[in-house]
């Protein structure tokens, strides 16, 4: 029987699945390390949405998460240099979870 990572080197390139287990390996460090650095709640407010070209990207639910993140970037871009030196991330950017729930009042 094969392994899933002999099947998974089938479908993807090398780089391609590289980059996989490095987004998962920063993605369970986020939780389990930001509340080193934020409030534990953060952790719940937040999502690592991308790695691309060592960038991180992660997505806030709420204006405040982000202004709070922006505030602990530079600690937190430190961090993950010195935990994922392999990855050679540069720079980590913040973006607002966007809502396409319309919420428009029935009141006739």
């Amino acid at each position: 029987m094969k392994h899933i990572s002999n099947l998974l080197s089938l479908v993807f390139p090398p780089e391609t699945l590289e980059t996989m287990l490095q987004y998962t390996k920063i993605s369970s460090a986020w939780r389990k390390d930001l509340p080193k650095y934020m409030p534990a709640a953060a952790v719940d407010h937040s999502k690592l949405i991308s790695l691309d070209r060592g960038i991180i990207s992660i997505e806030v639910e709420h204006a405040t998460w982000l202004q709070l993140f922006q505030f602990q970037q530079r600690s937190l871009l430190e961090y993950f240099q010195q935990q994922f030196p392999e990855t050679h991330i540069t720079a980590i950017t913040f973006h607002l979870k966007k809502h396409f729930e319309n919420k428009t009042s029935a009141s006739d």
